[in-house]
């Protein structure tokens, strides 16, 4: 299924955006696309056609679903209270993995035809609906340490443009087009 590596590569690019703002999440990102890769595996090994061993190499196990949900659990904990619906966004971090979370709920929608036909176990499809929920909370919990460390991840003066764009990939001007500012503006992000 093209939309679990889809779902890998956005991931890698998240990672780029936590490791840019410190906010610790990218080991957590880079286990996932791990299992991500044993996801794949039971998908190319159908159940209803494979043999029993081949089913048993691509075993998934319930024990990555209770990881995740134990994860989803740790980070609500630090957060606050969600009392509204919140809009996608709150830094490059927090906005990538919400690419994350709705490209994982597309690729659980498509997997749902696969369980139906007996060729993918449910506990993939736990998983990667625990998945999309863990997104959602690292996107919450991305945001929050953002606000809470304003320079991580800001593009701000020239100086730390240069620093940050380092991390980026890029140079100052690089940065700067990205962002369709004028040299000349003088703009602070």
């Amino acid at each position: 299924m093209g939309a679990v590596d889809e779902l890998s590569a956005f991931i890698g690019s998240a990672r780029v955006e936590c490791e840019c703002e410190g906010n610790g999440l990218s080991p957590e990102l880079e286990e996932v696309q791990v299992r991500l890769l044993d996801v794949g595996s039971h998908i190319a090994t159908p159940t209803s056609r494979a043999t029993a061993s081949k089913r048993h190499r691509t075993t998934f196990a319930a024990s990555e679903t209770t990881l995740v949900e134990q994860r989803i659990n740790d980070l609500t904990q630090s957060l606050p209270d969600l009392t509204s619906f919140i809009v996608s966004s709150g830094g490059r971090a927090a906005t990538a993995l919400h690419v994350c979370r709705t490209v994982c709920r597309r690729a659980e929608r498509q997997l749902v035809p696969l369980r139906g036909a007996g060729d993918l176990d449910q506990e993939v499809l736990r998983y990667m609906n625990r998945l999309s929920d863990l997104f959602f909370v690292m996107a919450r919990f991305a945001c929050q340490h953002r606000a809470q460390n304003p320079s991580g991840g800001q593009w701000g003066s020239q100086q730390e443009i240069q620093e940050k764009s380092q991390c980026a990939g890029t140079n100052a001007a690089g940065v700067e087009a990205m962002a369709g500012v004028p040299e000349e503006s003088g703009r602070v992000y």
